[in-house]
């Protein structure tokens, strides 16, 4: 099944959603007009998924891009990576083989997975210079197609993938002409009960406070945060699937069918130390006052759901 289109039907965004919900294993080429002067030439970027996990990046059909990268950095030299390349097993990622071979570490594939991604970042900054896509979905199972020799053996979700390429962007003009934000009246709800990536320090915080009531402005706020940021942030969460927005329509219905304690707790606190002062000034009754303090504090116990 093949898709071709340009981002007037489909944004990047929407297309790395339209993978990883749908677990696809494929390839998403992007077009974008080349840096170089030559008229109507292009740069050709593939991206290579497997059941929904970017697995490769290639660009301009580069050949052997990741062995060039081991040996560009010292780490290996060419003609030992070929040898160990022409052992390595049908369907097995070069980066994986190296590494049970004990020859590369797992932190040295991630740097160069993390290389890999820093190339296509600035395809989500700058939509607009992307001319046009295809996306071409494997048969299940169809492990020939995959380009084994240029992957890394790293994979992380297509999710993940535009979560990182937002966190990257600096112009946001491009993002939000396709993509609004979430309104300050808006709600954020957990989808999940713990991400399964690392949260930088403020998408934490939000995910923390995301309770499906308080509102986004609410929620910049108690952060002291600016609600730009804190849209932002949401934003990204919401694409990487960890949190939906609720709209204020929905907020205001939850806000009512939540329980209320019987006793306002600015009331109970003032009774407490009201019994405190009392024992202070009545040192004769202090055990019975102590009493009353914790029948009081039973009764509350008992009666705030």
């Amino acid at each position: 099944m093949n898709i071709k289109s340009s981002l007037e039907t489909f944004s990047l965004l929407e297309l790395l959603q339209l993978i990883g919900s749908g677990s696809k294993s494929g390839k998403l080429t992007i077009y974008t007009p080349s840096e170089s002067q030559v008229p109507g030439k292009k740069s050709t970027y593939h991206l290579w998924f497997d059941k929904g996990r970017l697995v490769a990046v290639t660009v301009n059909s580069q050949n052997s891009d990741l062995i060039a990268s081991i040996e560009n950095r010292g780490w290996l030299k060419r003609r030992v990576i070929e040898k160990l390349e022409n052992l390595c097993p049908t369907g097995v990622a070069l980066g994986s083989h190296l590494k049970s071979m004990g020859v590369l570490k797992p932190e040295q594939l991630q740097l160069l997975f993390q290389i890999k991604l820093e190339q296509i970042y600035h395809l989500f900054e700058n939509s607009s210079q992307v001319s046009d896509y295809q996306v071409t979905f494997l048969k299940i199972p169809d492990p020939s197609a995959l380009p084994w020799m240029e992957m890394t053996g790293v994979r992380i979700t297509a999710r993940q993938v535009a979560l990182l390429a937002l966190r990257k962007v600096r112009r946001w003009d491009g993002i939000t002409s396709l993509h609004p934000l979430p309104p300050q009246t808006s709600a954020l709800e957990k989808l999940t009960i713990k991400p399964d990536f690392v949260l930088d320090p403020l998408e934490l915080l939000i995910w923390k406070k995301a309770d499906g009531i308080t509102t986004i402005e609410n929620i910049a706020k108690q952060l002291h945060q600016s609600l730009t940021n804190v849209q932002r942030s949401a934003f990204k969460l919401v694409v990487a699937g960890v949190l939906s927005e609720i709209p204020q329509s929905q907020v205001k219905i939850r806000a009512s069918l939540a329980p209320k304690p019987l006793f306002p707790i600015a009331a109970i606190n003032n009774t407490i130390a009201s019994l405190g002062k009392q024992i202070e000034t009545q040192p004769a009754l202090g055990v019975s006052w102590l009493q009353s303090i914790v029948n009081f504090a039973l009764l509350v116990i008992l009666l705030v759901p």
